[in-house]
């Protein structure tokens, strides 16, 4: 499944942003290199605000069907993306739905959440999730071919079947 370039790389930030702060305790340095699109000004960031920005945006891949739609909605509404082309850095004419200058965390919020929209709109909700690993909070974004993934990593899906298998024998 190939959401395209823009939405595979700011869904994959969506993703990561919040696998790093649901543990809580993450540096400005991580948050400038899980969102290394954006051009987070030297400033300090506000550490608070990505925080929420982060369960925020969580709370739409804990959802499903018509309680995504609306948690989209409302992020929809709180960030009030505002689409424009841009061109930078050689790259070809692209979306940017809050201008550069914004606060940080409102902007990225306004890309992150038109990803994940974009994701609902073409591919369906059930390729946003959780981690169905008994303990594990994190999420993913599913682009695999029959929709079926389930773990947020190997990891979690190895760990589930061996102790699914040692339970069988």
């Amino acid at each position: 499944m190939d959401y395209g370039t823009f939405t595979a790389q700011t869904v994959g930030e969506a993703v990561d942003l919040v696998n790093l702060l649901i543990d809580g305790e993450a540096t400005e340095s991580d948050v400038r290199g899980v969102l290394h699109l954006y051009d987070l000004h030297d400033a300090p960031l506000d550490l608070g605000a990505f925080a929420q920005l982060a369960a925020d945006i969580r709370s739409v891949f804990g959802a499903d069907g018509t309680s995504r739609t609306v948690q989209l909605n409302r992020l929809l509404a709180a960030f009030e993306p505002s689409p424009f082309l841009a061109e930078h850095d050689g790259q070809a004419p692209h979306f940017h739905f809050a201008p550069d200058d914004g606060a940080d965390a409102r902007r990225v919020g306004a890309s992150l959440t038109m990803a994940l929209a974009h994701v609902v709109v073409e591919h369906g909700g059930d390729r946003l999730g959780t981690c169905a690993a008994p303990g594990c909070e994190r999420v993913f974004a599913d682009q695999t071919r029959n929709g079926n993934q389930r773990f947020c990593s190997r990891t979690c899906a190895t760990r589930v079947h061996v102790a699914q298998h040692r339970a069988r024998n």
